[in-house]
């Protein structure tokens, strides 16, 4: 694998001196987490992906991620998105660029290098933007209402990569190869979907590659943190007597 496989969140990637040494990066704590594969997973992709500078990133429904911060802290120009709270994600979402963590940077460096823009993901088309270099987001598509709206909303975001870019997003993932929550506040993906996915941008001309559907062989990949979700480790989840876990899908376009 490389860091553009797509992939499920596993111990073994977690537990790597590369993966430990990006969480520090972040400024997070190491620990047994999906989120935190989540984080680094697009991290990685975004170091393996070597951009020339100056380089621009977008980032959608960034909540109170270290992302932007992290990519400000290596002189990438960000511009960072998300749309009005709502609901049970009342708390998560960031209106504006104060809500953002910066950890490493001065306030005068982090603001000079990330801008604030609402975005409602369902409606891209009301949202007009230069393509960046880099398009990212973590654990959100999942949340737009439907299947079908989240896989719209991965075709539609690559409008919004440059030539030579790549975007990765992640969401949640569940092991049944049939039944599924299709509609709702979380939805999650098989693997027919996702491959349905990449078919689809394939046929758009876009570059992914083969994905590595392993669900890892440790002994943390072996539980399922049940609700209200205090466990560790916390690889693996019930969500509805579904068992889900995180998808990485790194997407290229081509030059």
């Amino acid at each position: 694998m490389t860091p553009l496989t797509p992939r499920l969140c596993t111990q073994a990637e977690l537990e790597s001196r590369l993966f430990r040494a990006i969480a520090y990066d972040l400024g997070v704590d190491w620990r047994l987490h999906r989120e935190l594969w989540e984080f680094v997973a697009i991290a990685r992709a975004f170091g393996f992906a070597q951009f020339s500078d100056p380089t621009t990133a977008l980032g959608f429904a960034v909540g109170h991620e270290p992302l932007p911060a992290y990519f400000a802290w290596l002189d990438c120009e960000v511009l960072a998105t998300d749309a009005p709270a709502v609901g049970k994600w009342d708390g998560q979402h960031a209106s504006d660029l104060a809500a953002i963590p910066n950890m490493r940077l001065a306030r005068d460096v982090f603001e000079s290098h990330v801008a604030f823009c609402p975005v409602d993901m369902r409606f891209l088309d009301a949202f007009d933007h230069v393509p960046s270099d880099f398009v990212w987001s973590k654990c959100a598509f999942e949340h737009l209402g439907s299947l079908e709206a989240g896989l719209r909303f991965v075709r539609e975001a690559m409008r919004f990569v440059a030539p030579g870019g790549l975007a990765v997003h992640t969401t949640e993932f569940t092991l049944s190869p049939w039944h599924t929550l299709r509609d709702g506040d979380v939805v999650l993906y098989r693997r027919q979907d996702i491959e349905r996915l990449i078919s689809t941008l394939r046929s758009d001309g876009m570059i992914v590659d083969e994905p590595n559907w392993s669900t890892g062989d440790g002994e943390a990949d072996k539980c399922v943190d049940q609700p209200p979700y205090g466990q560790e480790p916390h690889l693996k989840l019930n969500v509805g007597g579904f068992i889900t876990t995180s998808l990485v899908l790194p997407i290229r376009r081509p030059r």
